[in-house]
């Protein structure tokens, strides 16, 4: 339905229509504000011309006389989705191209059609080539005239103008911006394609200005009928979002922040999972907001920040222990613990030193410390989620003691772990009457420890305003817990939902990722993707180089493909160790790419990211490899991990791989060992994976 006139209707934006703003004329760009400005009154009545394209849902308006403005109407709002010269191929790739039909009041717009399923046929394996690509020539080369219209930067220039194939531009070290601008403008897309793009939200007509001038650098994509209601929730009481991959968690989180600033419940605290990703919604709070989200009394920061923020303020700066250390002091709290015991701790004693140091360290770190047990009684009555391996009340009153004496050799040496931080700045903010938020925002709850989820609780006096987003299917540094565990009023039944619609990946790439958790995925009742491509690959060989070649072939091959920057990729590794190798290799062969991790990752970097799977978790790339898919690689299990353990850890590092493969975006491939094969790879189904072994 066709709302009223007088209505006042939503605006939205397709990525083309962004880019292509930058190749008007002057004129033109002066007066699209006030153009679009005219459809928030009626899109059908703009006074310009206003036709529809026949068996189509698009519209089109006419104005300064060569120009057209594409757009489609559906509910209360309006997407632009392109503005261009009118050309003969503008109308290529429609369902049923034909004549402009001439609108009337009684049309509406038709629905969106389906993808079509038969794209889903699985391609054929191209064969093994080396590192290779025919590029073709560019449509027209780059000149000053072009590149300063499209306002790009002159630090750009020269490389630019230099390229003369597909191939020259898209090896450029430009940021992805950038290039959007530039690929958009050089190779226009069909309404089609267009059509099916992302939405972004203009808030008001002249922040198209505000774009050109540089004050704007992102739009926030728009929200679903379900997100949005979900955004504007009325609820008192925390709220739990749940859902799979690409979803939207994230973005709901952010307008939600904007419906608690418009409603007067300030400070907020609005959490993210990654330092990489706090300063990109600071920048879409900002747009989302019209001003610096601090300014408003929302602060955006990562857990790990507010720990050592809290902490430091009541304590000491004592360094944080590696594995390496935390190992030493293990060691001489079994020596003192076994030199002290009684005759009849001594079996037991034995039995916690043939589980391992690692395992011990885990059992101290995870669950005492991570769940802030406090007392010998308390850690017998805990279930121990996520652990396989059960322990008798006697083997726990030895690792207890066990536990006690290797915290006093660690404060001896000054020396302290991550979650003991949590632990304390926990207790500090448990001792102050006054609390800094009133409302509380968390993005990938499922990956915090019990101990770091009260802490951050805990900086609010109440959880009528905490909201949380959360997917069992992506743990990957937590066990499991149930959310009254965390606080007996964090009850969130009857105040938790679950989005379905993955908006990330292919549909082939969702299908094929389904595959991995086979079955255990918490919501594989998702609805399938708009978006189509080709089925993930498989490539299997077990010499170094020839895996660098395949990867670099991937990338290459997908940037040709979907006309993207070949920076766009990712190489996700199970170690740091894997992913420096890859990276040497990589550029070795030419190719610009990075091995980048923990705080250092910028995503902006114009290169081809090379990080861990664990650093992954929470980014997305257009195209992503994934590499050391071999036994003893990923999975790998110690040997000292008792049996019952063991399927504990695979279950781990299989959603590991999950989260890895659905980073990728439009395509995926991932490397293993043909002679080692991974459990993983291995029983993957042929119709939706497919292999290549050289």
């Amino acid at each position: 339905m066709i709302a009223a006139r007088g209505h006042d209707w939503q605006l939205f934006m397709s990525k083309t229509f962004i880019n292509e703003i930058f190749d008007l004329p002057m004129q033109v760009k002066n007066d699209l504000p006030k153009v679009v400005g005219r459809f928030q009154e009626h899109p059908l009545f703009t006074g310009y011309n206003t036709r529809k394209i026949r068996n189509t849902d698009i519209y089109r308006i006419k104005f300064r006389r060569n120009y057209r403005l594409f757009y489609t109407v559906e509910n209360d709002a309006v997407t632009f989705l392109s503005i261009r010269k009118r050309r003969e191929n503008t109308y290529k790739n429609l369902p049923v191209p034909g004549p402009l039909k001439v609108l009337t009041v009684a049309d509406s717009p038709a629905p969106k059609s389906e993808p079509q399923t038969e794209s889903l046929k699985q391609p054929a394996i191209a064969p093994n080539n080396p590192l290779h690509s025919d590029w073709k020539k560019l449509p027209k080369y780059l000149t000053h005239n072009n590149l300063r219209k499209w306002q790009i930067p002159g630090e750009y220039w020269r490389g630019l103008m230099a390229a003369k194939t597909e191939g020259d531009l898209l090896n450029l070290e430009l940021p992805d911006r950038i290039f959007g601008r530039i690929l958009d403008n050089l190779f226009p897309s069909s309404l089609k394609e267009i059509r099916d793009e992302p939405k972004y939200n203009l808030m008001k007509p002249e922040d198209l200005d505000r774009f050109l001038e540089g004050d704007i650098t992102e739009f926030l994509l728009a929200l679903d009928p379900q997100q949005k209601h979900l955004a504007n929730s009325q609820i008192r009481g925390p709220i739990l979002i749940k859902g799979g991959p690409g979803t939207g968690k994230s973005i709901i989180a952010l307008y939600r922040v904007k419906k608690l600033v418009d409603s007067g419940h300030r400070p907020i605290l609005f959490v993210t999972h990654s330092a990489a990703l706090v300063t990109y919604s600071k920048q879409l709070l900002e747009q989302l907001l019209g001003q610096k989200p601090e300014r408003l009394g929302v602060e955006v920061t990562t857990v790990d920040d507010l720990v050592r923020q809290h902490y430091q303020h009541s304590y000491s700066h004592p360094p944080i222990a590696d594995n390496k250390q935390c190992k030493l002091c293990l060691k001489k709290a079994l020596n003192i613990v076994k030199n002290s015991a009684d005759k009849s701790h001594i079996k037991n004693i034995k039995k916690l030193e043939n589980l391992g140091f690692s395992y011990l360290l885990e059992e101290f770190i995870d669950v005492i410390e991570g769940w802030g047990i406090s007392s010998l009684e308390v850690y017998k009555n805990h279930p121990r989620q996520g652990r396989g391996f059960s322990l008798h009340p006697s083997t726990r009153t030895v690792l207890w003691h066990l536990y006690c004496t290797w915290k006093r050799v660690m404060e001896a040496k000054g020396w302290i772990v991550w979650k003991q931080m949590c632990r304390m700045a926990l207790d500090a903010i448990l001792a102050e009457t006054q609390k800094p938020y009133r409302a509380i925002i968390i993005e990938e709850a499922q990956d915090l420890s019990p101990v770091a989820l009260r802490f951050v609780l805990a900086l609010t006096p109440t959880f009528d305003r905490v909201y949380l987003t959360a997917d069992a299917s992506q743990s990957i540094h937590q066990r499991g817990f149930s959310w009254n565990q965390i606080h007996g009023e964090l009850k969130v039944t009857g105040h938790t939902s679950i989005l379905r619609q993955n908006y990330r990946n292919t549909r082939q790439i969702a299908i094929a990722c389904a595959d991995i958790l086979a079955g255990e995925e918490e919501f594989s009742e998702s609805k399938p993707s708009p978006y189509l491509g080709n089925w993930p690959a498989i490539y299997l060989t077990d010499d170094f180089d020839s895996q660098a070649v395949a990867i670099g072939q991937f990338l290459l091959d997908s940037a040709k493909t979907f006309r993207l920057p070949l920076h766009g990729g990712a190489v996700l590794c199970p170690t740091p160790k894997i992913g420096k190798k890859i990276a040497d290799r990589m550029r070795e062969l030419g190719l610009q790419a990075t091995f980048i991790s923990g705080k250092k990752i910028d995503l902006n970097r114009p290169q081809i990211k090379v990080l861990t799977l664990d650093d992954a978790k929470g980014l997305e790339f257009p195209f992503v490899a994934v590499v050391g898919l071999e036994e003893n690689t990923l999975p790998h299990l110690e040997k000292s991990r008792p049996e019952e353990e063991k399927q504990v850890i695979l279950d781990q590092q299989r959603r590991l791989f999950y989260v890895g493969c659905t980073r990728a975006m439009r395509s995926l491939a991932v490397v293993g060992s043909p002679s080692a094969p991974s459990r993983f790879i291995d029983d993957l189904p042929s119709e939706h994976w497919r292999r290549e072994q050289f």
